[in-house]
Order: structure tokens, then C-alpha cells, then sequence
């Protein structure tokens, strides 16, 4: 079987995934798909940050042309805090599906409940600087390790 010699890598060793109880094609993709949009969304963030705020045209403006830039410029601002809002929103959305897509494909609900919370904010201590894929590895080797003794 091919997928017996394919290994989830992280900073504390390799899990072989004939190891594990998951599809690893099936969490890959789905991983990949949030990762990629929660990435457009971020770009479109950063272009928003980038458009060009309104200008004042004139050296010595007269009190309606203040008033128009005024006017522009409070726009500008309550348009590009409205958007960005709402791109921080679903972005946030993303990032709380992949959450929780790693901590059911690591079996984090199969331990007690009262040990979840601990173990998930170990592991993302631990593997958050290097991705979404360190945090399960930790995961992974925390539940089954410690809680479920998986031999490995």
C-alpha cells in the first residue's frame, strides 16, 4: 500500500498515516481549499488598504472645496472600514473551519472533554509559528500519545 511510506512531517517527528484513521488526499484538500481562500481574501484586504484616498486639488482651497474633500474623505474612510469589516469577518469564518477541520481530523473530540481546550492551545503554542499542518501534527501527537496510546 503507497500510503503507508507517505508521512505527515512536523518538528517532532513524522506520523506514518497508515497511523492514522484519516484520508489524507480528503484533509489535504480540503485544508488547501480554505487556506487558499482565506489567502484571496487577505489580498483583497491589502489591495482595499492600498486604494487611493480622495485629494484635495487645490493650494488654497476655498470653504466648499474643503467641504466636498471633507465630505469624499469621510466616505472613503466609512467605505474602506465597512469592507475591510466584512473581509476580517469571513476571514475569521475560515480560520475557525480549518480549526476545527485539525482538531476532528487529529481526534481532539475523542479524548475528554475536559482535557480538549488544554491540548489544543499546546499544540497551537507549539506549531502555530510554522502553519496550520504543525499545529495537527502536534495535535495528532498529543491525542494519540498521551490520551489514546497509539503505537507508533
Amino acid at each position: 500500500m503507497v500510503e503507508r511510506h507517505i508521512l505527515l512531517s512536523g518538528s517532532r517527528g513524522s506520523i506514518p498515516l497508515w497511523l492514522t484513521n484519516i484520508n489524507i488526499m480528503d484533509f489535504n484538500i480540503k485544508l488547501q481549499k480554505l487556506l487558499t481562500e482565506s489567502k484571496e481574501l487577505q489580498n483583497k484586504r491589502y489591495s482595499l488598504q492600498r486604494r487611493k484616498k480622495p485629494i484635495l486639488n487645490s493650494k488654497s482651497p476655498t470653504i466648499e472645496e474643503l467641504e466636498v474633500y471633507r465630505n469624499q474623505l469621510k466616505d472613503y474612510n466609512k467605505q474602506e472600514k465597512s469592507l475591510i469589516s466584512q473581509l476580517d469577518n469571513k476571514i475569521s469564518i475560515i480560520d475557525n473551519e480549518i480549526e476545527e477541520l485539525i482538531k476532528k481530523e487529529a481526534g481532539l473530540y475523542s479524548i475528554p472533554e475536559m482535557y480538549r481546550d488544554n491540548a489544543y492551545q499546546y499544540a497551537y503554542n507549539k506549531g502555530h509559528s510554522n502553519g496550520w499542518y504543525e499545529i495537527f501534527c502536534e495535535l495528532y501527537t498529543i491525542v494519540h500519545d498521551i490520551f489514546l496510546n497509539s503505537k507508533r
